[in-house]
């Protein structure tokens, strides 16, 4: 069985500062995928969608999968008829002649 030197170039004490910027961006890549990853969820929050905790169960169950991070995105992205025409209505000003 191979065990890993312990002592010699594991941590920090070889190459420390490009040993840190290496640990660094790794710890920001994977930030970035997560952040990602949960698009659809973040979306679907800050449209207010009604069906938010549904899109993120969608998001977190079934994203791992391309097609269910995108039926995801799309429902997050896709607002129902009646809350677009709320917010047309209160958009627009009233006309005046």
């Amino acid at each position: 069985m191979w065990w890993p030197p312990v002592g010699r170039g594991v941590g920090l004490e070889r190459g420390g500062r490009e040993n840190l910027l290496s640990i660094q961006f790794v710890n920001l890549f994977f930030s970035f995928l997560v952040l990602f990853y949960l698009l659809p969820s973040g979306l679907a929050l800050f449209r207010k969608h009604p069906a938010v905790v549904r899109i993120a169960a969608v998001n977190l169950l079934l994203g791992w999968t391309f097609i269910g991070w995108g039926v995801a995105l799309v429902w997050a992205w896709v607002l129902p008829a009646e809350i677009r025409a709320r917010r047309r209505a209160r958009s627009t000003p009233p006309h005046r002649l």
